[in-house]
């Protein structure tokens, strides 16, 4: 039922149609979202404020890598599981690397155990089988299409008390999609007795054993992948836990803490014994649990071995591994000192064989940890049958990176025939370790993922240190991030103030504090874009390269580079290897080298043609085969090849018209000919660039002009040029009407194809191409899009690879432009990164030009096909750009000599300010019988000033603090801050450290309070003095600016505001305020000290009175984490260590209890550390989205959110789209199971409601976009969930566009779900 009503939109009232629905949940917002003590004030009334939520990256951190073909046979997967994701890589056998190909992160829960099971791993193809096997999946694409059981099937145990089955499979679209079913887990009276700690999974796949931390664990029978298999022919397959593995399921219980399970071996010629083995502590003994049965019968034939267990040793009480071995049923127990081997485990009382290496292997970082360093994972290489029936080999690995191979012989008494050291690898390295499959005869390849520091590929090689091969970026963990606007070194070397031309404006770059050790420790930019991993470097003698252009070699060698000089032309020369470069080819190799090159293009026959500003050349470079060669004495002011077609289009003047001449490259008789082609034209205006681009299967010529015009032609190969009507670049309202084009590409999309327009105003115009074929050709643009990209010319250069792109360059940024009409009809850019494996801490300079290499058939096992090459003032660049990742965060990493824990920057010094502490080992001789010398740990806390856009860290003065305190101090950790007191025109610049200092004397810290006079002197260098101390018995937490001299900071769980009278240098005393904890942030807005502290939330004082008052405190006391006032002061937003983030606002009045109204609340999967500003650093980011307030937020575990503040209308739209998608089991194949039952319609009474999911509304836009939504509009409602939606689909759709109507205005818009996802997509974007 629906009635008709008055509602209030914008200050007028409108007629709307509501239906029952809705105006039950507008009487239910009526009702206040807190019961405050009291009535508000007048004027108290709170803004209605929500929030959108964005995980922009998330944790680095891999617990566990598992190599399982979960797609296909012939794909070779890596499954690397995150705390609540999973990422596929696939491992290319050419070179060795790792791919991404797509990541699932909707479980809505974290993932607590994972493991595979299907068909055991056999070794894979290489050489010629690989080569053989690529020719058949060709052959038989149709036959693999659509989704088929793989030979692995991956499960999953997740913190919501069930198992997740999943396998992956490609669509009809190429994209990777993912078939999931789930199985409840008993729900159980504690944490610790809740299935899912554990997870086994039988050599053969034949069991799977769920367990608890304690006291039970059950039995899984599972079918056979041949069975799966058909089962996918039913019905059903294909919907929601239509994959049903399991078979039947039995549950057993135990006495004690379960520390290890896994499924063993069975014995050589007994395929049918399953064989689950416990390791259980109880009462202080560890004892060794066997259960087996037939799997041919039922799991209640399941039986233990023995009634009580098998004790194990002292040593093994706590066993660090256990490692099924696959002879003889056997399995190793790796504990701290000692590997033991235990076989006959069917007799009920295993026999045990130990070897002792604890004294073997030295710490690689000595004092890294009081104790020595542990063995955390194993993995076991891939190996044929034939040595797999008596031989095993493993691989163990320990936390500070040492790597062991073990290999395993029936025949030898103690079964471990050796054990060696097999190598050191450049990380810390935790659960996250595997050992990868190149295939047979191949060397084995080790994948770690990195513990507080980078991980990696190493490919390890019989008598040699492994090889290092990728990274795999890790910035965890984050305790510490900044947004600085760091001013480009150009602005600072010519001692501008205001932003030069070439660099643009300051830009707001991320730095985090990372890793940890002396080793590791680091500081890392995190940026946003693509990845271009870079390859060959070539250093040029000329820094004033213009133009690049890659060109054939004939002899199958390699490939040529063709630069532009600004009076000149080179010519070099790379192999195919890319190992050698060489120059100088200035004779003999048929180009016109003398003049600047304007435009080089190859025909498919091979025949390179060059224009330059004098002469026309068409030659095969360094062969005897004819040449061409044209001379002109008027200057050629613009030219360009078209190499498909041999065409070549100059631009001459002649007298004072400017003529266009069409030609075309031939050869006859082996003589090469350049033939004109119909009349040359008159243009109108001077050019200023060409572009030749194909419509459909018609050839046009774009002329850009200096009258900011474009000049259209189409291209006649026999009869000539044929002028079109001509296109104005105005830009159009608000814009320049006037502008200029510097280069041109054409893009194709699905909705047509798109000419992209480079300005020299910074902007980017993109024109929908139509074309007529009949009767003439006719070409008409429309439908401009203008994008701001900087202040300098734009150059575009069209993606060979990717049809719907084109790269962009202009002044620091490259770039590219996509055209998408999944989500959007505006184009998405994304920056490109240049990284070196080697350096980095590589940090891109400005790209003069760019092109890639285009195909040649003796470079397709290269890898340099659509490689990127560009040049960087003196360096040509080749790499290799990521496109399989996608956008993300590509880190560069600045190595320090500790482990951060504050990072600060200066705008004074335009340097970061990074304190941290590193270890030091003093030596202390002692006598101890043995003739062995000892160290004391010693934690040094040290301060560093860095230049940020260094490619390696120049140290400057280092301030050590512990210098001047006694040898029983230790310094436990410095927090940095920069004062500024200001006395009238003069500024003192300050570094102000607030340090804890723990006494030898037990239980008892102490406190300083250390000022730092920074100076630059004239050679740049920083100088850094200490100029003054304050003592306090407590330590010193946190401290902040207050007004023009003061300083406010926490001792203990006293606020302290110190003024420093700046005339005489003398202090005042000091004003205090005790606090219930101690304080952990502090910030000031005018008179208003914000406090967050560590259990009592955000407390807000104000200076009156020559005191600080208490004014305002948050109602719920939360242990606080951090907090950052909005641009409104009065609204602050609080995070704290349950995953919340808060939004309190301070009425003008002061209420009688004192308390802050909560506006908002998200609840989000990690505690979030530290927020920041999040302003935009692209000048092509969203004006829709810029007028929403954005921030960032980190936690400790690297994952990096984005929070936006949204007025009331964007709020009701997104969180009505929000709830729409919950209720999708595409969307949300998690959330759709135990959502709650609430309306579709936004509600205001809690303050919850008001988080908007961002991550929800991506997997919406990634899904399908557009037409997914217009799908969840139009489904009718069902069953049960008509009493939480509306009538009918037509009701709700009305309701969502009035929705949109209110947020836009687009009253009579032709397409609102459009306007909607447009809307989405902008504020979604990642704003780093």
């Amino acid at each position: 039922m629906s009635v008709r009503t008055g509602v209030l939109v914008n200050g007028q009232w409108t007629t709307r149609t509501m239906d029952i629905h809705h105006i039950l949940a507008k009487n239910r917002e009526e009702e206040p979202a807190e019961l405050p003590t009291q009535a508000l004030p007048e004027g108290n009334t709170p803004p209605v404020l929500g929030v959108l939520t964005r995980t922009i990256t998330r944790s680095p951190i891999y617990n566990w890598i598992i190599p399982a073909r979960i797609r296909h046979k012939d794909k070779n997967d890596v499954v690397c599981i995150g705390d609540n994701y999973i990422e596929i890589k696939e491992l290319t056998a050419e070179d060795g690397h790792l791919r991404h190909v797509v990541m699932k992160a909707d479980f809505a829960s974290t993932i607590r155990a994972a493991r595979v099971f299907g068909t055991a791993r056999r070794p894979a193809v290489s050489g010629l089988d690989a080569i053989i096997k690529a020719e058949s999946e060709e052959m038989d694409l149709d036959e693999r299409s659509g989704p088929k059981v793989p030979p692995q099937i991956l499960v999953l145990a997740l913190e919501s008390k069930e198992l997740v089955f999943l396998f992956a499979f490609d669509n009809e679209d190429g994209q990777v999609e993912f078939l999931t079913s789930h199985r409840p887990l008993p729900d159980q009276r504690s944490y610790l007795e809740q299935l899912g700690k554990h997870v086994a999974v039988d050599p053969k796949s034949r069991a799977l054993a769920v367990a608890a931390c304690e006291g039970s664990f059950t039995l899984y029978a599972l079918k056979s992948m041949d069975q799966l298999r058909r089962d996918m022919e039913c019905p059903g397959f294909l919907e929601p836990n239509g994959l049903l593995p399991i078979q039947e399921e039995r549950h057993l219980t135990v006495d004690g803490v379960i520390l290890k399970m896994e499924f063993l071996y069975p014995p050589t010629g007994d395929d049918d014994h399953v064989i689950l083995m416990l390791i259980v502590s109880q009462d202080n003994q560890t004892r060794l649990l066997w259960y087996d049965w037939d799997c041919s019968t039922s799991l209640r034939t399941a039986s233990r071995l023995g009634t009580f267990g098998q004790p194990v040793m002292r040593l093994e009480q706590l066993p660090l591994l256990l490692i099924p071995l696959t002879i003889s049923s056997a399995f190793m127990l790796i504990c701290e000192k000692t590997i033991s081997v235990y076989r006959d485990v069917l007799t009920g009382n295993a026999t045990r064989k130990s070897i002792s290496f604890h004294s073997r292997d030295a710490p690689i970082t000595p004092g890294s940890s009081r104790r020595a360093p542990l063995w955390t994972h194993w993995a076991r290489p891939v190996r044929v049958e034939a040595h797999t029936s008596k031989h095993d080999d493993l691989y163990i690995c320990r936390e500070d990176g040492m790597v062991r191979f073990l290999e395993i012989s029936e025949e030898s008494e103690i079964m471990v025939d050796a054990s060696m050291k097999a190598g050191i690898l450049g990380c810390n390295i935790d659960t996250a370790f595997a050992s990868l499959d190149l295939g047979l005869n191949r060397d084995d390849l080790l994948f770690a993922g990195g513990d507080m520091s980078d991980g990696g590929l190493y490919l390890f090689q019989a008598r040699q240190s492994p090889e290092y091969l990728q990274c795999i970026p890790n910035w965890a963990p984050s305790i510490d991030f900044i947004t600085a606007a760091v001013v480009p070194p150009e602005n600072l070397a010519s001692k501008r103030s205001a932003p030069s031309a070439a660099t643009g404006p300051s830009r707001d770059r991320i730095f985090a504090g990372a890793g940890r050790g002396n080793k590791y420790g680091a500081v890392v930019e995190l940026r946003f874009g693509l990845q271009a991993r870079m390859g060959a470097t070539i250093d040029l003698e000329d820094c004033g390269t213009l133009r690049l252009w890659t060109l054939p070699d004939l002899s199958g060698e390699g490939l040529y580079f063709l630069l532009s000089h600004s009076m000149h032309s080179s010519l070099l020369h790379m192999s195919t290897d890319t190992s050698t470069v060489s120059g100088g080819l200035d004779e003999a190799t048929g180009l016109d080298l003398a003049y600047p090159t304007l435009a080089a293009g190859a025909t498919p026959e091979g025949l390179v043609v060059q224009v330059t500003e004098r002469s026309i050349r068409a030659t095969t470079i360094l062969t005897e085969k004819p040449r061409f060669a044209w001379n002109t004495e008027n200057k050629i002011l613009v030219a360009a090849v078209d190499g498909k077609t041999a065409s070549v289009i100059t631009v001459i003047p002649a007298g004072d018209a400017i003529m266009v001449h069409l030609g075309r490259v031939a050869v006859h008789d082996e003589m090469v000919i350049v033939s004109d082609i119909g009349h040359a034209l008159v243009l109108q205006s001077e050019p200023t660039c060409m572009s030749v681009e194909t419509v459909e299967t018609a050839l046009f010529l774009f002329i850009g002009t200096a009258a900011g015009k474009l000049e259209i032609f189409h291209m006649d190969l026999v009869t000539g040029l044929v002028p079109l009507p001509e296109q104005n670049l105005a830009l159009g309202p608000g814009l320049a009407t006037f502008a200029v084009c510097e280069s041109l590409a054409m893009t194709t999309t699905e909705k047509g194809a798109m000419l992209v327009c480079g300005l020299r105003n910074g902007c980017i115009l993109a024109f929908q191409v139509d074309h007529d074929p009949d009767p003439a050709n006719k070409l008409s643009l429309s439908r401009k899009t203008s994008i701001t990209v900087g202040t300098t010319s734009v150059t575009v250069k069209a993606d060979i690879l990717r049809p719907n792109s084109v790269f962009v360059l202009c002044g620091i940024d490259f770039c590219r432009l996509e055209f998408s009409s999944r989500h959007s009809l505006s184009p998405t850019v994304y920056n490109i990164w240049l990284t070196d494996r080697i350096r980095v801490a590589y940090q891109q300079k400005s790209m003069q030009t760019v092109t890639q290499v285009e195909y040649q058939r003796h470079l397709e096992t290269s890898g340099m096909i659509g490689s990127v090459v560009c040049i960087s003032g003196t360096e040509l660049i080749m790499a290799a750009l990521d496109d399989e990742s996608g956008p993300g965060v590509v880190p560069r990493r600045l190595r320090i000599g500790g482990t951060p824990t504050r990072i600060i920057f200066s705008k004074h010094l335009n340097k970061l300010v990074v304190s941290y502490t590193t270890l030091e080992m003093r030596p202390i001789s002692q006598g101890n019988g043995h003739g062995r010398s000892s160290g004391k740990r010693s934690l040094r806390p040290t301060i560093q000033i860095i230049d940020p856009d260094q490619d390696s860290i120049k140290t400057e003065p280092e301030t050590y603090l512990n210098h001047e305190m006694d040898q029983s101090d230790s310094v436990r950790s410095v927090f940095p801050v920069e004062w500024n007191p200001t006395e009238g025109n003069r500024m003192y610049h300050m570094l102000v450290l607030s340090t804890q200092i723990n006494r030898s004397t037990p239980h008892h810290a102490a406190g300083r309070v250390l000022f730092f006079n920074l100076r630059i002197s004239d050679e740049g260098r920083v100088d850094v003095k200490l100029k003054h101390q304050i003592r306090h018995d407590k330590a010193v937490y946190s401290v902040a600016a207050f007004g023009a001299s003061s300083l406010i900071y926490c001792c203990g769980n006293e606020l302290i505001l110190q003024t420093l009278r700046l005339p005489d240098k003398k202090w005042l005393r000091p004003i205090k305020h005790m606090l219930g904890s101690q304080s952990i942030h502090i910030s000031v807005a005018g008179l208003f000290v914000y406090v967050t502290t560590a259990a009592h939330s955000l407390t807000i004082l104000k200076f009156e009175n020559e005191g600080l008052r208490p004014q305002f405190s948050d109602r719920i006391a939360r242990a606080g984490m951090h907090h950052f006032n909005t641009r409104d002061p009065s609204i602050t937003l609080v995070s704290d260590r349950a995953c919340s983030v808060v939004g309190l606002w301070r009425p003008p009045r002061r209420r009688s209890d004192g308390s802050a109204i909560t506006l908002f609340e998200a609840e989000l999967p990690k505690s979030i550390t530290r927020i920041r500003k999040g302003t935009p650093s692209n000048p092509w980011y969203s004006p829709l989205a810029m007028q929403h307030e954005t921030f960032h937020g980190s936690s400790a575990d690297g994952t990096f959110y984005q929070l936006t503040l949204i007025p009331e209308t964007s709020w009701r739209l997104l969180r009505f789209i929000q709830n729409l998608a919950v209720r999708n089991s595409l969307v949300c194949p998690f959330e759709c199971l135990n959502s709650p039952r609430k309306h579709i319609e936004p509600s205001t009474t809690k303050a919850q409601y008001m988080h908007v999911d961002g991550d929800i509304l991506s997997r919406l836009l990634e899904l399908g976009g557009v037409s997914l939504l217009r799908a969840m509009l139009a489904q009718e409602p069902q069953g049960d969930h008509r009493s939480f939606d509306y009538a009918t689909a037509a009701v709700r759709y009305g309701r969502f566009c009035e929705l949109v109507h209110d947020l836009v205005g687009l009253e009579g818009h032709e397409d609102l779900v459009q306007a909607a996802v447009d809307f989405m997509n902008s504020l979604l974007l990642p704003g780093l």
